[in-house]
């Protein structure tokens, strides 16, 4: 996946080494996780919930762990925090650019993780049962439709080339070089 490679080649560029750029973005990406909590807590919880919710989350020590460590989970639990913020600031009135601002960081959570797939449908169903539950409906369905189209859209638009991409190299649909092994596997437990 490419998200994350590239990232420690952007913090690479002041000449240090990958093992040092590699734990300086995982750092930086566990700040972007500490802001993203933050901005999520204070809209959902008063401010002393959110410095209770902040403080449990830098003393968690499996994200203690991560925090420096030369691994893609920071990098997607911060990127997919960030996306849950933005979906949470603009749910209520939802635009199209908006949607598409969040199809594309959850786009980008795919690029650091296949797993990120999950919210291609996720984020959508949570808009319309906002839609559904909400009282006095501030938007209509032709606006629901519009902010789902633009939403897959975005995620598409940083998702797709990846998939294209992992698929011709693969000569098969395939989301990602990961399965490689997953072949590799298949191909060895065969002759076994």
């Amino acid at each position: 996946t490419p998200f994350y490679p590239f990232l420690v080649a952007l913090f690479g560029l002041p000449g240090w080494s990958l093992e040092t750029a590699a734990r300086v973005c995982s750092l930086a990406f566990s700040l972007l996780l500490f802001v993203a909590v933050l901005r999520i807590g204070l809209r959902i919880a008063g401010p002393w919930a959110t410095v209770a919710g902040l403080v449990l989350l830098s003393l968690n020590p499996v994200l203690a762990r991560l925090a420096p460590a030369i691994l893609t989970e920071p990098s997607y639990v911060a990127t997919v925090y960030l996306g849950l913020w933005l979906f949470w600031r603009q749910y209520e009135r939802p635009r199209w650019r908006g949607a598409a601002v969040v199809g594309m960081v959850f786009g980008l959570a795919f690029l650091n993780r296949v797993e990120a797939l999950l919210f291609l449908p996720a984020i959508p169903l949570f808009q319309a049962v906002h839609y559904w539950a909400s009282g006095p409906r501030r938007y209509g369905g032709r606006q629901l439709a519009g902010w789902v189209a633009a939403f897959v859209a975005g995620f598409v638009l940083l998702a797709g080339p990846q998939v294209g991409w992992a698929s011709w190299r693969m000569d098969r649909p395939a989301f990602n070089g990961r399965q490689v092994w997953e072949e590799i596997e298949v191909k060895i437990q065969a002759n076994e």
